[in-house]
């Protein structure tokens, strides 16, 4: 997951800086606080999936977040069967 979290930072930061914007103001224009921004961008925040797609909305890559958040519930879907099998062995 940590390389999921510093790709996805990374990619923020990318098209904040392409369109030009602080963190502050990327924070103001999806609801959120600047220091939400930072982690983020830092790899450092596991955000939710809302937030994710608060700072899409805000830099106009609406398409894009449709897109995660299929990944995501697809990688969601995958980790909660592995937790299952990983249970079930344990009870053995």
């Amino acid at each position: 997951m940590i390389i999921i979290r510093e790709d996805l930072g990374e990619y923020v930061r990318r098209l904040r800086l392409q369109y030009g914007l602080t963190q502050e103001d990327l924070a103001k224009m999806a609801g959120v606080t600047q220091g939400h921004v930072a982690k983020i961008e830092g790899g450092v925040y596991d955000p939710q999936v809302s937030t994710v797609a608060k700072l899409l909305q805000a830099l106009g890559i609406e398409d894009e977040y449709r897109d995660i958040e299929e990944r995501l519930d697809v990688l969601e879907r995958k980790l909660n069967l592995v937790l299952q099998m990983v249970d079930e062995i344990s009870l053995f």
